[in-house]
């Protein structure tokens, strides 16, 4: 399966969905200063359907 990053606040409106437990939080130290500490991989499938 292909994710994506997802960061806020665009993150926070995928958390209504009913298939967010799908999506992973970025929790690699390194890149929480980078990417904040609410980025999610999310499915690159979902996250398209969304978008269209």
């Amino acid at each position: 399966m292909e994710y994506i990053l997802v960061t806020w606040p665009e993150s926070q409106e995928l958390m209504d969905q009913d298939w967010f437990n799908e999506c992973i939080l970025m929790n690699d130290e390194n890149n929480l200063n980078e990417f904040g500490s609410s980025a999610f991989f999310v499915p690159k499938e979902r996250f398209e359907q969304l978008i269209k």
